[in-house]
């Protein structure tokens, strides 16, 4: 306690305490006996002050009563720590406390009155509140921080390969090494911690999965200390590439059946670079087409192919892992899964069992191609030994057909049907079954061109035959015509037509019944014409030789006529002798032509008269 000395004034007497203004603090007590009563009054010259210099603030207090001024001693003191003690100098004093007297905060002071032998005690109300400011820091040493990578790029799961280096220096200075702490962080992550060498460095190694894939921009950040102020590093970025990984396919078995496939397996499996689980999806293709999506569980995951969810051959299955958060995605290597056709069972069904060759279409040929499973596509091929019938093509499996006519020679037949079979389904062929064409009728017609010739001009007669079949097709083979019973001449058919002119004197003067016969072959049955007369007249008698022997009339070049020669216009109707002595005649047959003369005939001689004429 220090006590200062201060003139005493007259205290006067007054009862009850009362405010004496701002930053002062009074008091009144009344006298127990015939001390009069005192006010006391404290006074601070500032509300606030610096933690340190405390000395410079003032602390004044002013006692007075009635009737006097008071004497004696007032004790400033905080709680109950005295701060300093005034002696009173005409009622009034002052002190100042001690440098780092209060600690840093408010403190509460009062001043209490000790009496005298005029005066009673008092003490200040209210008190007074002095705030002790902290006071500011001292000057530290401004820092830099460099943060320096051993990578620009890490795998995760690898990040131990990378090593982060920190340099923290004092701009200008002569040597001044900071000391303390530095942490590296990823934005809010902290990376890791670590001291300052003597040099002024420090370093760390990343742990693994220690940062996410993407780009990290790593800080390094100087804590600083009573002596070197903070500082914070330039973002280095650093490439945290994905974890690789293999993936990998297997089947249960390398081979299935269309139809079937649910009896086969698909398990996949992803493996990463360094460790953890990767998560998400695998895509199992066959080619192109995707068969489906596994979701894993653990890395891995498996599938069971549904029924006819792959085409018949070798597919080449693959696995594709689309990657996850942390790992990047991969593909198997492909393995192949034959893919077997399923069997498949023909059958053919006939509509009946014969059918006349011609009318063929008449026949109603069905098929039906049941696989083991599924429905199958394509054609089936008919045919009668090795000779196709039709091609069906199939709907829901089944399918029908009719032979064209004359499709089947007349005959036995085995009748098989042939599946082709189709990307999934193998082919079938069906059991035989035999169908017979029965070879069809025909009808054989005969025509003459003239009903009556003259022997030795039998050359104009024509005959015709034809063969007509019963319901489609072209007869073949030989015509047998005959002339009352003996065979006239043999016709091969063309076009199932033919004809036949009789020669010169073939036939003998005479009437003839004529008949054809044709005698069928292998797709047709025999038939015969109905009968056609022929009559052969006979040739008239050659006329008397003239005088002379000669003949007459002569051609241009002076040779004799004969019979079926032409004759010029100028002979038309005349009557000569052949070269042979033979009556002819100039008459219109198909052309006018010297023709051998009748019995009842006349002859006209070029430059003659007719019959009963006479000359001038």
């Amino acid at each position: 306690m220090r006590l200062y000395a201060s003139a005493i004034a007259a205290v006067s007497l007054i009862a009850g305490f009362c405010s004496v203004g701002p930053g002062v603090a009074s008091a009144a007590v009344g006298a127990p006996g015939d001390e009069a009563t005192s006010t006391t009054a404290l006074a601070l010259s500032g509300p606030d002050i610096v933690y340190g210099d405390e000395q410079d603030e003032q602390f004044t207090v002013t006692v007075s009563g009635a009737g006097g001024t008071p004497t004696g001693t007032v004790t400033v003191s905080a709680g109950a720590t005295t701060v300093c003690t005034i002696a009173l100098a005409d009622g009034t004093g002052n002190c100042a406390p001690t440098a780092d007297e209060f600690p840093v905060g408010t403190v509460t002071l009062a001043a209490s009155y000790s009496g005298d032998d005029a005066f009673a005690p008092s003490s200040s109300s209210p008190t007074a509140s002095l705030q002790i400011i902290s006071p500011p820091p001292p000057a530290v040493a401004t820092t830099t921080a460099a943060l320096r990578l051993s990578k620009a790029s890490v795998t995760y799961g690898d990040e131990q390969a990378e090593e982060l280096l920190v340099t923290v220096e004092v701009p200008g200075s002569d040597g001044t090494i900071p000391f303390g702490t530095v942490t590296v962080a990823s934005g809010a992550a902290i990376v890791c911690t670590f001291s300052l060498s003597t040099f002024g460095t420090g370093s760390c190694v990343l742990k693994a999965v220690a940062l996410p894939p993407g780009t990290a921009h790593l800080t390094a950040s100087y804590a600083g200390n009573g002596s070197f102020a903070s500082s914070v590093s330039a973002a280095e970025p650093l490439a945290v590439a994905k974890e690789t990984t293999t993936t990998a396919v297997s089947l249960s078995a390398t081979k299935v059946t269309y139809g079937a496939e649910q009896r086969e397996r698909i398990s996949v499996a992803v493996k990463p670079a360094v460790g953890g689980t990767p998560t998400g999806h695998v895509t199992v293709k066959a080619g192109s087409t995707t068969i489906h999506v596994i979701t894993l569980t653990s890395g891995k995951g498996t599938y069971t192919l549904a029924a006819a969810s792959l085409a018949g051959g070798t597919a080449k299955l693959t696995a594709s892992y689309v990657g996850d958060t942390r790992y990047a995605g991969s593909t198997s290597a492909p393995k192949n899964l034959a893919v077997a056709k399923t069997s498949s069972r023909t059958t053919l069904g006939l509509s009946a069992t014969k059918v006349t060759y011609g009318a063929e279409q008449r026949e109603r040929i069905t098929v039906s191609v049941k696989p083991a499973y599924g429905t199958p596509t394509g054609h089936v091929t008919v045919k009668a030994g090795s000779t196709v019938v039709c091609v069906i093509t199939l709907r829901s499996g089944r399918g029908t057909c009719s032979p064209s006519p004359t499709r089947l020679a007349a005959g036995s037949h085995k009748i098989s049907a042939s599946y082709g079979g189709s990307a999934d389904v193998a082919s079938s062929t069906s059991a035989p079954r035999t169908l017979s064409a029965i070879k069809a009728s025909s009808k054989a017609t005969l025509s003459l061109s003239a009903a009556k010739v003259t022997y030795g001009r039998e050359g104009s007669e024509k005959i015709s035959v034809k063969v007509a079949p019963q319901y489609a097709g072209t007869p073949g083979g030989t015509v047998t015509v005959k002339a009352n019973g003996a065979t006239l001449a043999v016709i091969r058919l063309e076009s199932g037509m033919g004809s036949y002119t009789l020669p010169p004197k073939r036939l003998a003067a005479g009437t003839y019944s004529l008949s054809a016969t044709y005698s069928g072959n292998a797709d047709f049955g025999r038939s015969a014409s109905g009968q056609r007369s022929l009559t052969v007249a006979s040739p008239p008698p050659p006329p008397p030789p003239p005088p002379s022997a000669a003949c007459y009339p002569l051609d241009s070049e002076g040779n004799c006529y004969e019979p079926g020669e032409y004759c010029p216009d100028a002979d038309h109707g005349l009557s000569g002798i052949a070269g042979d002595g033979e009556a002819i005649i100039c008459e219109n047959n198909d052309g006018w032509r010297w023709e051998p003369v009748g019995d009842s005939a006349e002859i006209k001689v070029p430059g003659s008269l007719p019959s009963g004429a006479t000359a001038r």
